[in-house]
């Protein structure tokens, strides 16, 4: 459990604030789903137990977390961000808690969101409770109380994940979810969406885990002769012995003894009948679909192939990805950069998704070397699009390879390439220095036929 006590204990106030009379208390709780029986699971049950759950928010947090956010500053010219190295926005994303790094507050955000619907981090300015952030804390959103006038948004946050009761304003907090029908503006758990998935992927799953324990299949049995009764608790012993002998999986197939006049007679339907794997396949299925990740990247093989598995790896971070990124970027604008300050109203964050959508080695040498052969890259331009250190001036005191070249036999100069013919004045702007008016052709005199003989008008 994510705590949020350090050295010196006061990260968030104890001290209940002043509020309203018509706030009402919302948000934050465990969450859980109904199973089939009479039991229930939470949301982090359901993500620690059910390995379709955990495999894609796992995935999905773990690329997130590993993406790098970098700081910006928009200059006279926004065609032309310049990262910003050393800022105190940078350095409280970098180390957003002691011993902490990005992954930190990317895994408290993402993982809460996949899960529960909202993610939540509490800002602490310090001892003196004023000032921009000095840490970003995770809060974990089952231990959260919200407080907020009927059907407007929340004002404050209290979590009792320390022990102790701590309170927090929402404007010292960076909550992410998406836009639902929530009249306090939180996001509801994709889990709400899957839960006719979860109880069927549970009903099959402790279906097999019973009948490898409760099953008793042997392979023959043998008959006592006729006429024999049970006396006292036989009969319970027998079943107990059927059940000792014959019970579990590393039981299966022995030699079973039965009373006289007993047969093995077989009532309950196989795995095959209950379609137990087809059903677990859908449950996968129907997690990747929910969650809108690309099944190959959980494991599903059914329709990979060698060909489309790194396309749909390109896939993941252009369509799966994107969207959380893109909300993610807007809520720390919005929530984080713009309340401070200190800061200004310049700095934006982006993630950088250049070093995961990089093709291979050899992708990247062609592209680099169609550039420049092409004129589009210098020999230094080309060099540093596959991470090569420029060429040393030393050995080209002449700079060729900051100069674009293009091969000679590839270019016609412009005086000798040929108009497009054209008989109308206006298909050609006026005054163009290049180009070359076509030459007149000579007109043909008109020649007056000669009278026909009369040979030839009797015909």
């Amino acid at each position: 459990m994510t705590t949020l006590v350090t050295r010196d204990d006061r990260l968030l106030s104890t001290q209940a604030p002043v509020f309203r009379d018509n706030y009402i208390v919302t948000a934050g709780g465990q969450g859980s789903l109904a199973l089939s029986g009479s039991l229930t699971a939470t949301y982090e049950t359901i993500y620690e137990a059910n390995p379709n759950c955990a495999a894609v928010v796992n995935k999905l947090v773990r690329l997130i977390s590993t993406l790098p956010v970098n700081v910006y500053d928009r200059p006279a010219s926004e065609d032309a961000p310049e990262e910003i190295r050393g800022h105190p926005l940078g350095d409280l994303l970098n180390k957003p808690a002691p011993r902490r790094g990005q992954a930190y507050w990317k895994q408290g955000l993402t993982r809460s969101a996949l899960v529960h619907g909202n993610g939540l981090l509490a800002k602490w300015r310090g001892a003196s409770k004023s000032g921009a952030p000095e840490c970003l804390l995770n809060v974990s959103w089952p231990y959260i109380a919200g407080y907020a006038p009927l059907g407007a948004p929340v004002e404050w946050w209290s979590t009792f994940q320390t022990g102790v009761q701590r309170f927090f304003s929402a404007q010292d907090s960076v909550h992410l979810a998406w836009e639902s029908q929530d009249l306090h503006g939180l996001g509801v758990s994709p889990l709400k969406t899957l839960a006719e998935t979860v109880k069927l992927d549970d009903a099959t799953r402790r279906y097999q885990s019973a009948a490898f324990q409760n099953g008793q299949r042997p392979g023959s049995s043998v008959v006592p002769p006729e006429g024999y009764r049970y006396r006292d608790n036989e009969r319970e012993m027998l079943k107990a012995e059927l059940s000792r002998v014959h019970g579990g999986v590393d039981n299966a197939f022995k030699t079973a003894l039965l009373a006289p006049g007993f047969k093995w007679e077989q009532h309950a339907f196989t795995a095959v009948e209950a379609e137990v794997i087809a059903a677990r396949n859908l449950g996968r299925e129907e997690f990747a679909m929910v969650y809108d990740i690309p099944p190959p990247m959980i494991g599903d093989l059914t329709h990979g192939t060698y060909s489309n598995v790194e396309e749909l790896h390109r896939i993941l971070y252009v369509t799966t990805l994107r969207p959380w990124l893109k909300l993610i970027e807007e809520i720390l604008q919005a929530q984080l950069i713009d309340e401070e300050e200190e800061w200004g109203n310049d700095l934006y964050v982006r993630f950088d998704l250049a070093e995961v959508l990089r093709g291979n080695r050899r992708e990247e040498i062609d592209a680099a070397s169609e550039a420049f052969n092409n004129g589009l890259a210098t020999l230094n331009e080309a060099r540093l699009m596959i991470d090569m250190p420029p060429v040393d001036p030393k050995t080209d005191p002449e700079g060729l390879a900051d100069i674009p070249h293009v091969q000679r036999n590839n270019v016609r100069p412009i005086t000798e390439m040929e108009p497009t013919a054209s008989t109308d004045p206006q298909a050609l702007p006026a005054g163009d220095p290049n180009q070359i008016p076509a030459k007149p052709e000579t007109p043909v005199k008109a020649q007056r036929a000669a009278p026909l003989r009369e040979d030839e008008t009797n015909r």
